[in-house]
């Protein structure tokens, strides 16, 4: 938090400002000394924007009218150097006002109103961890004139200050309501009799599919925690799925009912004996006759897939390492020559950095390949 600022703590703040711009110098550039007691952001401003035209007093803020103001207060003599301290002294405790706006969460500001240099206004802000000093303090963020800015509204001590801030906040629902809420959304779930987890208890569709025939008004009985909280909306968009017919079922006793009650006779050959399971007994059929003009019955030859064999599987393994083996060879062969052609390239660079002719290098690379030849053999 802020800390007030005492009278000490002003003339620790200001009084290297007031002596730098009391102080003749030839120099566009701020002194170094100052620096540190100026914000991040003008210390940033003021180091980086002064020039031979545009001295560093012109950057303390965006107040057109400051230096001519700091010029009239140097020549008057009410901004000034003492002989024997060297720094400019001023009663820090009379004819000095400060007010405190506090601007958000992390931004505080203090304006200090120094009526005996004709109301000169110096803007302080509060910095946390300052990256320079590694330190919080009040650093100088701006200097104007009284006609630049209004201050006299804001209030003059650091509590009021904090306080208008925080009324000016829209409020926060507390953490206590919060909480209630939460309470409130898990006992949706305490609710609910014989379940641990939300998605047994509030997902319809977690509860087991109801059998073939089976209505679904059965299978949800109404006793039911999940029935008792389904309203009317709910209960007809579910009514829907009883007639309908599974996806992944390729039996449909509805649909079996109603062919036995025509007497329709199944196309499909006679049942199957007793104990033979609905696959089998497509094998046990019997063909139909060549010249059946039963054009529902076709004696198609099924071929079925059947595994590779293993020694199909090793002559494939066998055949994918040889065209690896193979690309591997190519690249590196690729790889090789490419690293011998910029080797070259580069030798020849170094040869003409050193002022030796393209004949030369030739010579001299003919000169090795023949003396490897001779080597080799």
């Amino acid at each position: 938090m802020p800390s007030r600022l005492s009278p000490g703590l002003l003339e620790t703040t200001l009084s290297p400002l007031l002596t730098a711009l009391a102080t003749p110098s030839s120099s566009h550039e701020a002194p170094s000394g100052l620096l540190l007691y100026l914000s991040p952001i003008l210390r940033q401003r003021v180091k980086y924007l002064s020039s031979p035209s545009s001295p560093w007093m012109k950057h303390l803020s965006q107040d057109a009218k400051l230096y001519e103001s700091i010029e009239q207060l140097v020549s008057s003599g009410t901004l000034e150097v003492h002989p024997l301290s060297g720094v400019v002294e001023l009663d820090w405790t009379d004819n000095i006002a400060i007010v405190y706006n506090r601007v958000d969460i992390e931004t505080c500001n203090a304006f200090v109103r120094l009526g005996t240099l004709d109301h000169l206004t110096v803007k302080l802000l509060w910095t946390v961890d300052d990256p320079d000093s590694s330190s919080s303090d009040w650093k100088i963020d701006a200097v104007f004139t009284p006609a630049f800015q209004d201050t006299t509204h804001f209030p003059s001590s650091l509590d009021a200050a904090e306080s208008a801030f925080t009324a000016s906040q829209p409020s926060q629902p507390s953490a206590a309501n919060d909480e209630d809420a939460d309470d409130d959304y898990w006992a949706l779930y305490d609710a609910t009799p014989n379940s641990h987890t939300p998605a047994a208890a509030a997902t319809p569709a977690a509860a087991k599919s109801p059998a073939p025939g089976t209505p679904l008004k059965q299978a949800l009985r109404p006793s039911d925690a999940v029935a008792t909280a389904m309203s009317s909306a709910e209960r007809a968009y579910f009514d829907m799925y009883e007639d309908v017919q599974p996806a992944l079922d390729s039996h449909d006793p509805g649909e079996a009912e109603h062919v036995q009650a025509a007497g329709i006779a199944s196309t499909l050959g006679p049942a199957a004996p007793p104990g033979v399971s609905a696959e089998a007994a497509v094998y046990l059929r019997p063909a139909a006759p060549s010249g059946s003009s039963d054009s529902s019955l076709v004696n198609v030859d099924i071929v079925h897939p059947r595994p590779e064999s293993a020694s199909s599987s090793r002559g494939s393994e066998t055949v994918e390492k040889l065209e690896a083996v193979a690309q591997r060879d190519e690249d590196t062969d690729f790889a090789v020559r490419q690293h011998i052609s910029r080797t070259v390239r580069g030798l020849y660079q170094l040869a003409r950095g050193v002022k030796m002719t393209p004949e030369e290098f030739a010579r001299l690379v003919q000169g090795e390949m023949e003396l490897l030849a001779l080597q080799e053999e």
